[in-house]
């Protein structure tokens, strides 16, 4: 091999080794951020998550779609990096049992803003039962924080990552939840912290309401809080006071020629 050759061999071997490495950094921040132990990924998972940040980094907007029915049909839009645009990335792991564990992170997201925010006086049964979660996940089948074995064999969904255009798949959504044409025209991507915030408090709202707790969080009240996390949020089915642009952390809609209400302004994918 030729000086010049094994220059260039060395440079390329050496441009491989720290493009490994920054991927491997890149992966710890990606699960610490979503609080998945990078233990609890299988070597599998871990390369599947590595390919989904090659492909889709840290840009975009999450659609959940799920079948409610024949041609009925339900997108969910989350503020969450295409890297974590699957169960994987929602979950830690695409095996039911690994990913119910998840349940847990939930839990304690959701008693960490119970805390924050003060709330612990008016809050016991709904700390009680999140608790509850942290030694027995199923717990959450009944308030509508996860769903058992055999719906999750049952789901049919697709993970599809969207950049503007779900603002025009998403208007009729949007402007029920308050916002003009020109919120929705300089409608940003939520940070995904901050998303992690919102994701818990809605936890929060779920056990409550199931527990009939409403002096802890109630969907009447749930609007204050939000406004505590990003006054500018637009989640659920309200959006925040902030004068300036809005940002999405969570908003769904119902679509397919059989969906009765809730109709996204456009098609999602069909399956």
């Amino acid at each position: 091999m030729k000086a010049g050759e094994k220059r260039r061999y060395r440079r390329r071997r050496i441009a491989n080794s720290l493009r490994k490495g920054f991927v491997a950094i890149l992966l710890g921040a990606l699960l610490s951020a979503q609080c998945v132990p990078v233990d609890s990924v299988s070597e599998d998972g871990a390369d599947l998550l590595r390919a989904q940040f090659l492909l889709t980094g840290f840009s975009g907007v999450c659609a959940r779609l799920s079948m409610n029915g024949v041609d009925n049909y339900r997108a969910e839009l989350v503020s969450t990096p295409g890297s974590l645009c699957s169960n994987l990335g929602r979950f830690g792991s695409e095996n039911y049992a690994e990913a119910l564990a998840h349940v847990k992170v939930k839990a304690q997201r959701a008693l960490k803003i119970i805390e924050q925010q003060g709330q612990q006086a008016v809050c016991p049964v709904t700390i009680a039962r999140l608790q509850g979660y942290l030694g027995d996940p199923t717990l959450s089948f009944s308030d509508g924080i996860f769903v058992d074995e055999t719906t999750w064999n049952s789901l049919s969904l697709r993970y599809e990552i969207y950049d503007d255009n779900y603002k025009a798949r998403m208007s009729s959504r949007l402007t029920a939840a308050g916002l003009s044409s020109e919120d929705i025209s300089t409608l940003m991507p939520g940070n995904y912290s901050q998303f992690l915030e919102v994701d818990a408090l809605q936890v929060v709202v779920n056990v409550a309401s199931s527990q009939g707790e409403g002096t802890c969080y109630s969907s009447g009240t749930e609007d204050s809080f939000l406004t505590l996390i990003d006054p500018g949020f637009v989640a659920f089915n309200s959006s925040g006071t902030a004068s300036g642009p809005k940002r999405l952390y969570s908003i769904s809609c119902n679509y397919g020629p059989a969906a009765a209400s809730e109709l996204c302004d456009s098609e999602f994918t069909i399956f």
